[in-house]
């Protein structure tokens, strides 16, 4: 009985880290609007080119380049896009 439990925990701590290593990281992006500026932006979410390499955008809008800043600045956001 406890060979079986111990196979069941290790097969489920195996695939607990498969899992782990499939799961998107999420990047957080923070934008100033829908301008010309972000159009790479919208290209790469469009084409799934985030996905493709293993990440999730999490794009936010706020109004005005220093609320982009003080996200940045404060670790509240990955990347600002401003123009």
């Amino acid at each position: 009985m406890k060979r079986l439990l111990l196979s069941a925990l290790t097969i489920w701590a195996g695939v607990l880290i498969t899992f782990q290593a499939w799961a998107l990281q999420t990047v957080r992006i923070v934008n100033i609007g829908h301008g010309y500026y972000a159009g790479p932006l919208y290209i790469a979410i469009h084409e799934k080119l985030f996905e493709k390499h293993g990440l999730q955008a999490d794009v936010s809008f706020v109004q005005g380049g220093a609320l982009v800043f003080q996200a940045v600045f404060a670790r509240e956001a990955d990347f600002g896009l401003v123009s």
